[in-house]
């Protein structure tokens, strides 16, 4: 077991307050593996864990050191933008955090989203999968050009 990978996830979740986000398992041959967990990120009513691999410790430490510098010191969606940026995908719209200060990031993590473009309030968000759907996509427009 590499003792610096284990103490350097230790050290940014305790330095960035990542503790609640961050998860791990111990496998039989008690090679530990971090994660985060963060719930609702990619989908509504999900649960997402995001590996942090040996080879992503600096990425992990880098998310969590750009949201704390972008807030002026809360890193508390430093977990989130690691999940975001290693999947390359954008939040879902209900998951941006509420600091206007982190859009920009959260954005630059992957390409807009299909659903995000259709709608910007959850509430909306069953009309927008079904809109977005590839056999039903088309239902909103009239099949002969006029609205």
């Amino acid at each position: 077991m590499d003792k610096n990978y284990v103490g350097r996830v230790l050290r940014i979740a305790e330095l960035y307050c990542q503790q609640e986000f961050l998860s791990w398992t111990v496998p039989e041959d008690l090679e530990v593996a971090f994660g985060v967990a963060v719930d609702n990120l990619f989908e509504r009513d999900s649960f997402c864990w995001e590996a942090i691999e040996p080879s992503d410790v600096d990425a992990y430490e880098k998310a969590c050191e750009d949201v704390n510098f972008a807030t002026q010191g809360d890193p508390t969606y430093g977990s989130a933008l690691y999940a975001c940026r290693r999947r390359g995908m954008r939040p879902c719209n209900s998951a941006y955090p509420p600091d206007q200060r982190l859009t920009a990031l959260f954005d630059m993590a992957g390409p807009e989203r299909l659903i995000e473009v259709v709608t910007h309030t959850p509430g909306h968000r069953a009309a927008a999968e079904l809109l977005a759907h590839p056999l039903t996509h088309h239902l909103h427009e009239d099949p002969e050009g006029q609205s």
